[in-house]
């Protein structure tokens, strides 16, 4: 028997911009059977991995982030390789269906799907592929066959306009293909007026309608375009569609001006004998007793020699067998001795298993002269055979290796089998089960209600159909466990359609429900991001205009008077808000830290202090006076000490101190820490609280890890980001009972400025300040253009005023053209239904390279905010802000 050759697994490029749907779509590929070749995140990138991964399918995302989304990327794909590919969507409208139909994909799934959606759409995908292919070679040698074929070959269709000549029909009728195509057979067929020779109308005719191959006699002459005479054989044989309806003709013809001249009886010999080889649907051959094929019907029945090695292989072992050698044993040999018919079975490494019948072929002396020997292709008889003999043990592997648990029963519920997974999933073995109600082996509860489920198994034999467990069912193993599964149950029935029993397949989801869980917090938490930075961006901007008046309004004011002290206070607490907003945009998308130099001690005491407010809990502070520089977004690490000074707090319910120390450390290779030799600041927070377990610790900074009843997760994976986007390191020491320790690693700065020193620049209330320059401001808000303008007026600078970007370029243009150029540009990103600032910059890049752009936003994660510099920009101030800080930065940009 042989037995079915192992297949490789089928690799799949999986291309989808979610990295959590990637990633749950490649688990349940695995789970499938299918290996994942790799992933990709846009159309760019599928378009490179599958060109290099060369996979067997592509799973594709139509909604690609980019200039190329998925329809482009698979039509690319589809132009340079030939690869499968199915689409994954959300949307099944129309306008997407017909958009994705022009890269020809191989399927079409609408999430969410189901396992055995994905896994049908995978196999009818790639089976559709395999037989496109198939059909495509078909296609091309069947094309390649008809040009190098010695005959001449004429297609018509049903009404006799011919439809292609081969280069032979070429040469005897003077046509060429082009030329003939569309014309009637009548023209481009044309033959000597002769008695018994019908015309091409009458040829059509006997062809079309009576389904019959109708041979021309052999006084036939071909008249050519030039008008000469050439003497041809031809034969014209209906063309059957897949229905066996007639859909045209095929003519082929034979130049025969050589063999005219050879006596009519033995034209007819020849003729009788190919028609009789002809008409047998095997192959059929004359063998001598050197093994030398003397005349065989190569075309009998199926391809069983290749065209091209017939004439260099003379003898058949070397034909049929793509041997040196002759076949053990041979039934050529044997009829050669016997003089008797010999029937015996072989492999055929291009067919598969034939059947030989030899018959001798001999003279009048009864000698053996030739061998003629039949063969039969019975490969699917033989298949059928030995599919029939394996089906019981094919189907008892299938039954133990299926990746579902399998259990089947009899009428009564009694066991009859159970599969290996389903033995791992009850907890029973298979001699044990088997005779047990299947309620013994298979014990199901409601996951809420705790109360035992009746079986589907039941239902199945009663109605005769499908039955389905509901949600929230859990299986109880033998020992106790619980998982949570997905099942069904369907009713056995024998060869009358009598139902003698039933199957249970179910599988443990436990995993996956958690994973969908995790994706519904995390489509939770991108809502509650977009919601928060709407709301942050609004609120910087009502700031900007509260904080920038209260500093304006303490320029007014004498230093020491209790009007001075109220609006500091308010001036606090409006930074405190600002720091509110800032952890509201940690929850946005982003999040990517706005840097400048800045000294943490005030930082970290002010976030520390505002943390423990109200508390029982203390806090002390070691930080030396010459603490190096830090090159920090100052809001996200205020966050930071938030969030751990918090959780130290959490950790002791009935008070304590919470240590906070800071010292300048010179890292080095010596140190085993994930961090580049250099200067850094540590930052160490100690609480004396219960301490974090040993098999916690490993953990804490996952997101949605949480040891907290109520807690969510975030607060340290949020640190542990904030870390990471600042180029530093964090980790945690803790014992039970004892205590926790933070440690904080931040790069130091390598900046040589020194920080903004406000009395340097103090101005007396109601001093003049002399013009330092012209400042041109674009933001939406009238309220904060106002503040603005006072601001730079009071620091010295003349300014004008632009809603939008388009205002902004104008009024720049401007100020070119009259020679009064602007020193410095500062300017809004976001402006609803207008130009931005990050397009104005680049427009103004164009009419002046050297311009001293400022950017401003409400959005401190917006890309711009963060890489300032790589769009343009010199200086960067993010809302709100207060009047020092306003002139600090136009101080550093116009003098830059």
């Amino acid at each position: 028997m042989i037995q079915p050759a192992t297949e490789a697994k089928i690799r799949i490029l999986i291309v989808e911009d979610e990295l959590i749907i990637a990633k749950g779509l490649e688990k349940r590929l695995v789970a499938l059977g299918y290996l994942v070749a790799d992933t990709a995140a846009s159309g760019e990138e599928a378009v490179e991995k599958a060109l290099e991964a060369r996979p067997d399918l592509v799973l594709m995302d139509i909604n690609l982030p980019g200039t190329m989304d998925g329809v482009m990327a698979a039509e690319k794909i589809r132009s340079l390789a030939d690869i499968p590919i199915i689409f994954l969507t959300a949307y099944a409208d129309s306008d997407t269906l017909d958009r994705a139909k022009i890269s020809g994909p191989f399927g079409y799934i609408v999430k969410p799907f189901q396992d055995i959606t994905l896994k049908s759409s995978i196999e009818m995908g790639l089976y559709k592929h395999r037989m496109e292919s198939r059909l495509r070679r078909s296609e091309e040698r069947l094309s390649t066959t008809l040009k190098s074929i010695g005959d001449g070959v004429i297609s018509t269709d049903r009404t006799g306009t011919v439809t292609f000549l081969n280069p032979v029909a070429e040469l005897l009728t003077g046509w060429s293909h082009a030329e003939a195509v569309g014309r009637h057979l009548q023209e481009v067929f044309l033959c000597r007026e002769q008695e018994n020779v019908p015309s091409c109308d009458e040829l059509v005719v006997s062809v079309i309608q009576a389904g019959a191959a109708v041979s021309l006699p052999e006084e036939t002459f071909l008249l050519t375009r030039e008008g000469q005479e050439v003497p041809i054989e031809a034969k014209a044989t209906p063309i059957r569609d897949e229905k066996g309806d007639i859909s045209g003709l095929v003519l082929v013809m034979v130049d025969i001006s050589r063999r005219v001249r050879m006596e009519d009886e033995l034209r007819r010999s020849e003729k009788l004998l190919r028609s009789i080889f002809d008409a047998v649907p095997d192959l059929f051959s004359i063998i001598d007793k050197d093994h030398r094929i003397i005349l065989s019907n190569w075309h009998g029945g199926y391809e069983y020699v290749p065209e091209s090695i017939r004439d260099s292989h003379p003898y058949c072992y070397q034909a049929y067998y793509s041997s040196d050698t002759i076949c053990e044993p041979c039934h050529t040999l044997e009829v050669f001795r016997t003089g008797q018919p010999v029937s015996m079975e072989k492999f055929n490494p291009r067919i598969g298993y034939v059947e030989i019948r030899a018959f001798p072929i001999l003279d009048e002396a009864g000698k053996v002269l030739y061998v003629a020997e039949h063969i039969h292709d019975i490969t699917a008889r033989k298949l059928a055979q030995e599919a029939l003999a394996g089906e019981t043990e094919r189907l008892s592997v299938t039954l133990r290796s299926i990746g579902d648990g399998v259990v089947t029963t009899d009428t009564a519920c009694t066991v009859v089998l159970l599969n290996k997974v389903a033995e791992t999933l009850t907890g029973w073995r298979q001699e044990e089960a088997v005779g047990k109600h299947l309620d013994e082996v298979f014990t199901i509860i409601n996951e809420k209600t705790r109360q035992q489920t009746e079986n589907p198994v039941k239902m199945v034999l009663t109605t005769g159909c499908i039955g389905e467990l509901a949600n929230h069912t859990v299986l109880v193993s033998r020992d106790g466990t619980e998982r949570i599964i997905a099942d069904s149950a369907a009713p056995i029935r024998d060869k009358e359609s009598k139902i003698v029993g039933a199957v249970l397949v179910f599988r443990d989801i436990t995993e996956k429900r958690k994973m969908e869980e995790e994706l519904l917090n995390a489509q939770k938490l991108e809502s509650i991001g977009i919601l928060a930075g709407g709301i942050a961006h609004d609120f910087n901007n009502l700031l900007t205009a509260i904080l920038g008046n209260i500093s304006l309004a303490k320029m007014y004011v004498p230093e020491g008077d209790k009007i001075q002290q109220k609006l500091t206070e308010a001036e606090k607490a409006s930074l405190r808000a600002r720091d509110l907003t800032q952890q509201l945009l940690t929850f946005s998308r982003g999040g990517a830290p706005v840097k400048k130099t800045s000294s943490i001690p005030e930082i970290i005491k002010d976030s520390a202090a505002f943390s423990l407010c109200g508390s029982n809990v203390t806090c002390t502070f070691a930080i030396p006076a010459d603490l190096w520089l830090v090159e920090v977004d100052e809001g996200q690490i205020s966050q930071v000490i938030n969030n751990i000074v918090l959780n130290a707090e959490q950790a002791m319910p009935e008070g304590g101190v919470i240590e906070v120390a800071c010292r300048n450390v010179q890292v080095t290779a010596e140190d085993n820490l994930p961090l580049p030799d250099g200067r850094y600041i540590l930052v160490t927070i100690s609480d004396q609280g219960e301490g974090i377990s040993e098999e916690a610790l490993p953990r804490i900074f996952d997101p949605y890890f949480t040891t907290k009843e109520q807690g969510k997760g975030l607060g340290l994976s949020t640190v542990y980001s904030i870390i990471q986007h600042h180029d530093g390191h964090i980790s945690v020491s803790s014992k039970a009972g004892i205590g926790t320790t933070f440690s904080v690693y931040l790069p130091a700065s390598v900046s040589s400025e020194a920080l903004f020193s406000r009395e340097e620049h103090a101005v007396a209330p109601g001093e003049a300040t002399p013009v330092k320059g012209k400042v041109l401001v674009m933001d939406d808000e009238e309220n904060i253009r106002e503040v603005v303008e006072e601001m730079l007026d009071f620091i010295g600078y003349e300014v004008a005023l632009s809603c939008n970007g388009e205002e902004a370029v104008s009024l720049y243009t401007q100020a070119m053209e009259l020679n009064q150029p602007f020193s410095a540009v500062l300017m809004d990103l976001t402006i609803p239904g207008g130009m931005g600032g990050g397009e104005a910059m680049r427009i103004l890049r164009k009419i002046n390279p050297e311009v001293k752009g400022i950017v401003s936003s409400g959005y401190s994660n917006d890309p711009i905010m963060s890489e300032y510099k790589t769009f343009g920009f010199h200086g960067i101030i993010t809302k709100p802000y207060k009047l020092d800080e306003l002139r600090e930065v136009l101080e550093r940009v116009t003098k830059d």
